[in-house]
């Protein structure tokens, strides 16, 4: 079991990506986080990060990070017994500048579980135009899963994904930035749980999902300056699949730098989702595709999130250290999920940065 899912859901996939910038400073980075809900999952995150750049235009990154998952929760196994596990990710990437305005990169990323491994990679070209009032995004990723076994599966089935994303960010005044983003995906494979068994009339059966998924997103993002120490933004998200699933999303934040040394922002997200076409709370008959995952029914979440930075020395200095702690909660209300239908969460995360 991991969270993949539920950041799946949560999040509409992001076109974002920075401008075509100079590559930098580098940086060596300790991350910690903690998730917890009141579905009796618990998920420590230890991480390391580094970036480093190797020659004038050109930066190489690199993470590795352990998901701590302790989980009973009832939308996994009928017993809801504890269930202990890991999973490591590493990933490795490259940045280079081509010239000054444009600039190419590229990442690989592994994920190993007991139940599921995933390769990915993605290369993503990037254009500022000469007045540098506008920047192109371009992105291509693909990813190759396999999942179990597990109680469902006796043999490793495999999940194969192909996606495409453009973002456009302009310039519109000295004060105010716009960005565009589009994305599509395509899936095809195992997409079911290895784990998930659904109830039919007394009876029951393995998760059964479609093997094939399509999915479009769109995002419009609209950020402002108020003051020299404050800035504003505001986003709206869409997105529809094959499987009927649509999310609606807002999200605002605001940035307010209250000392020169000192970063506090807030944000806040409203998504509403509409149910997969075959989704039902509970199964009278037999269908061809059943499942009880809750992110595919219909849900509302609230997600609101505060964030403190700590950056020293104090600007106009070079900053050389940060020191960051974030908090949020997230609640959810399912339309149609009668053994739990309220989630509440609470989340944690703590960083300290190094540049060099």
């Amino acid at each position: 079991m991991s969270l993949r899912a539920l950041t799946a859901a949560l999040v509409l996939v992001s076109c974002g990506g920075a401008t075509a910038r100079p590559v930098g400073r580098g940086e060596l980075t300790l991350h910690g986080g903690v998730y917890t809900d009141r579905d009796q999952v618990t998920v420590w995150n230890p991480a390391v990060r580094a970036r480093v750049p190797v020659s004038r235009g050109t930066l190489v990154t690199g993470s590795y990070g352990v998901d701590l998952i302790s989980a009973a929760s009832v939308d996994v196994v009928a017993s809801a017994s504890r269930v202990v596990e890991q999973r490591h990710e590493g990933a490795l990437g490259a940045r280079t500048t081509l010239d000054g305005r444009t600039a190419v990169e590229a990442t690989a990323r592994l994920s190993v579980e007991p139940d599921y491994r995933s390769l990915s990679g993605s290369f993503a070209w990037e254009r500022e135009t000469e007045d540098r009032h506008r920047t192109v995004r371009l992105e291509l990723r693909g990813r190759r899963d396999e999942a179990g076994p597990g109680w469902v599966l006796q043999r490793p089935e495999t999940l194969r994904a192909v996606a495409g994303s453009a973002l456009v960010t302009q310039v519109v005044s000295a004060r105010t930035l716009v960005r565009v983003g589009l994305q599509a995906e395509h899936l095809q494979g195992w997409q079911a749980s290895v784990y998930r068994f659904v109830p039919v009339d007394g009876a029951w059966y393995p998760e059964r999902l479609p093997e094939a998924r399509t999915r479009a997103s769109a995002t419009v993002r609209v950020l402002r300056s108020l003051a020299p120490t404050v800035s504003l933004s505001g986003e709206y998200g869409a997105s529809l699949d094959g499987w009927g699933v649509m999310v609606n999303a807002v999200d605002t934040s605001v940035r307010w730098e209250t000392a020169p040394w000192l970063v506090l922002e807030g944000r806040a997200r409203v998504l509403r989702q509409e149910r997969a076409v075959f989704y039902q709370g509970t199964y009278g008959a037999l269908t061809v595709y059943r499942t009880r995952d809750r992110l595919l029914g219909g849900y509302t979440a609230f997600w609101p999130m505060v964030t403190a930075r700590v950056q020293l020395p104090s600007w106009p200095a070079e900053r050389r250290w940060e020191l960051g702690a974030s908090a949020s909660w997230l609640h959810q209300r399912f339309d149609d999920f009668p053994l739990l239908p309220v989630r509440d969460a609470l989340t944690a995360e703590l960083w300290l940065s190094r540049y060099f």
